[in-house]
């Protein structure tokens, strides 16, 4: 019985997740969505006919097509024929969440989305039984579901032209984001939204700041946003690009920088060893740019550097 009980209630959660209502103005986009209701975690009411240790089985994965607007506000999640309605929608740069309430049906539930690339987004949603009838077809409290989305293309109502101008910014917003990446512009991955959010471009800008040019560029942004007097421009700009990425990346600071300043002498970069090595720059200033000499060969660009780093006039002197 109680089983019969269960099975119409995940039946109608995976319909709750099925179709999301648009204005006709707007550009519709159309998303294969893939929902699996997590048993694992239910609690079972006594059945002295099972055996001991007995579990529900886990129903299969609903596969379904939805459409969605294509607004900040909205999800391929909504209401469905009258019974939820989604609320509380917002989006804080990757991560959107949202609310529903099934009143019709004495329930309600929370949804989160976490967005790994514009067209793709992985998910769940935990369904709550709000008063004893809900809670006669959910005897084990509350259902979880994992969500999966994937955009797969435009729905009728947006027209095949804004389809094509939309794949070809998509591909062109791709190729940017890769070139981005490759310069380790930490402000098209970092922040409140980031413009970039595709895998592979993440793995790239990854890597990019951990070298010792998009390092540097980052510290230096840090540090300038972060100087006693510093301007509006200064402070409108990512205050904390090099600590972002650095979250974003799973790296340490000070071992990175560390790791950077034992290899830049021989990588010959003068600047990053200036800019982030300060008693290794000067060490090695005291011994190759001796005051009123020469600088040591092949050492007269890390001098003027160094010269122009510490001022006119701040020749190094031996202690």
């Amino acid at each position: 019985m109680a089983r019969r009980a269960l099975l119409p209630c995940c039946l109608f959660l995976l319909a709750v997740a099925s179709s999301t209502p648009a204005h006709a103005s707007e550009p519709i986009e159309r998303w294969q969505v893939t929902t699996q209701v997590d048993l694992s975690a239910m609690r079972l009411p006594n059945m002295p006919n099972m055996p001991p240790g007995f579990q529900m089985p886990t129903p299969p994965a609903h596969v379904q097509e939805v459409c969605t607007p294509r607004r900040a506000d909205a999800a391929p999640i909504a209401d469905h024929d009258g019974r939820c309605r989604v609320s509380e929608v917002t989006r804080e740069g990757n991560r959107q969440t949202a609310h529903l309430d099934c009143g019709a049906n004495s329930m309600n539930g929370t949804l989160e989305l976490v967005y790994d690339a514009p067209d793709h987004y992985i998910g769940h949603m935990i369904i709550n039984p709000d008063r004893a009838e809900a809670r006669a077809r959910l005897p084990s409290g509350a259902v979880r579901m994992f969500m999966e989305g994937r955009r797969i293309g435009m729905c009728a109502g947006g027209d095949a032209q804004e389809q094509a101008k939309q794949d070809s910014g998509t591909q062109k917003d791709a190729q940017d984001c890769n070139q981005s990446a490759l310069a380790a512009e930490f402000e098209s991955f970092v922040g409140e939204h980031p413009r970039c959010q595709d895998r592979t471009a993440l793995q790239t800008f990854c890597g990019a700041v951990q070298q010792f040019d998009g390092f540097l560029r980052a510290a230096t942004q840090e540090a300038d946003a972060l100087a006693p007097g510093a301007g509006r421009a200064t402070a409108a700009a990512i205050a904390h690009p090099l600590t972002l990425a650095a979250q974003l990346c799973a790296f340490k600071i000070p071992d990175l920088r560390l790791d950077l300043c034992r290899r830049a002498e021989a990588a010959g970069k003068f600047d990053f060893l200036i800019g982030q090595c300060t008693a290794q720059s000067q060490s090695l200033a005291q011994r190759l740019c001796p005051v009123g000499a020469a600088p040591a060969p092949g050492a007269a660009e890390f001098c003027a550097k160094y010269a122009s780093r510490a001022g006119s006039n701040a020749a190094v002197r031996r202690e």
